[in-house]
């Protein structure tokens, strides 16, 4: 198992928001993270990564507690996606991505990270945006070369928090099919935060619902994306059919 967490609680000030969560992703998996707001999504995500650390569990890479990780060690195993990252100042699509080779750098980077830099803008077609200022982009766009940062830093696990929103359908498709590609590919175990139930099933091995801080179920998104979990979860009646073997959620009774 590549990722494993254990009990984790946490709190910000007295409010406990995640309240004894545990869950495992295997090499190459995607689980998606669904939930109302403030079902405490984005806080797990933050604990993997440890820039929080829970009062109580363990977040585990391959056995190992990321307590007891440098932190430069766990930027090369972990990369991070934000949601809506802004920058304040004028840098190219390539140096965007080559900001991601930071954990490798000793002080200037070396024709290996000029080389993997340009490996992954020709896998990603980012070629003809190489040159243009990253704050000239399209949300899309933005959303791929942030993707590319990640996968530059060669990570055994890359996390997105909601990799997707803001974006048009057409973009929405093209980066949940390059993280898929990824995950395939590279074998890198991917943890994704959404609130769309309809484009997280098409994407994801294993589904993480959260309510109020707790897993409420986990499993396949067969099993986890019901009508009976989204009345309790989200508090809406929906039906929920079999579209390409993936489940699709209508909101109203059938």
């Amino acid at each position: 198992m590549k990722l494993r967490i254990e009990g984790i609680n946490f709190r910000y000030n007295s409010r406990l928001v995640l309240k004894n969560v545990s869950l495992e992703v295997g090499e190459g998996e995607i689980m998606t993270l669904i939930g109302p707001n403030g079902s405490g999504k984005t806080t797990l995500l933050r604990c993997i990564m440890g820039t929080v650390t829970p009062e109580r569990g363990n977040v585990l890479i391959t056995g190992r507690q990321i307590s007891k990780i440098k932190k430069k060690d766990l930027a090369r195993c972990i990369a991070y996606v934000s949601q809506n990252e802004s920058t304040n100042f004028p840098v190219t699509v390539f140096d965007a991505i080559l900001m991601g080779r930071k954990p490798y750098l000793s002080w200037n980077p070396g024709s290996r990270d000029f080389k993997i830099v340009c490996e992954v803008l020709q896998t990603l077609s980012l070629e003809e945006l190489a040159l243009r200022d990253l704050n000239e982009l399209s949300g899309g766009e933005k959303q791929k070369v942030l993707i590319a940062r990640a996968i530059v830093q060669e990570p055994e696990i890359i996390l997105l928090d909601e990799p997707t929103s803001n974006l048009d359908l057409k973009h929405q498709l093209e980066v949940l099919e390059t993280i898929k590609g990824l995950a395939r590919e590279r074998k890198i175990s991917v943890i994704m935060a959404m609130h769309d139930l309809n484009l997280a099933p098409r994407y994801s091995d294993k589904i993480a619902m959260l309510k109020s801080g707790e897993v409420f179920s986990v499993g396949t998104p067969h099993q986890v994306i019901t009508s009976e979990n989204i009345k309790e979860v989200y508090g809406v009646e929906a039906t929920v059919y079999n579209h390409h073997d993936a489940p699709y959620v209508v909101a109203g009774k059938a």
